[in-house]
């Protein structure tokens, strides 16, 4: 089977309407508002379904502090409460 590399076009939104997840031959266009909303929902869900899991909450946690610490978040607290809110409109 032959794979080949898949080039990504990503878009600001247009005035009207969406140019969203459209293709041509190796090309993939990726509209960027509504690619990243549907990053953001799909981190709700995979938060939403590993809770409980004490051994992926601590991966989470190390990787909070990770982000902290490099300057992705402002504060631990806030970092922990943005995802606790996506976590509790998922249920």
């Amino acid at each position: 089977m032959k794979t080949g590399r898949m080039e990504k076009n990503v878009t600001a939104p247009p005035d009207s309407g969406s140019m969203h997840c459209n293709q041509k031959g190796t090309v993939l266009q990726l509209q960027v508002d509504i690619f990243s909303k549907d990053v953001i929902d799909s981190i709700g869900d995979w938060l939403a379904d590993i809770q409980g899991d004490k051994k992926r909450e601590e991966k989470i946690n190390k990787l909070a502090k990770d982000l902290l610490d490099h300057g992705f978040a402002k504060t631990s607290n806030e970092a922990y409460e943005r995802a606790r809110k996506i976590v509790e409109t998922k249920k």
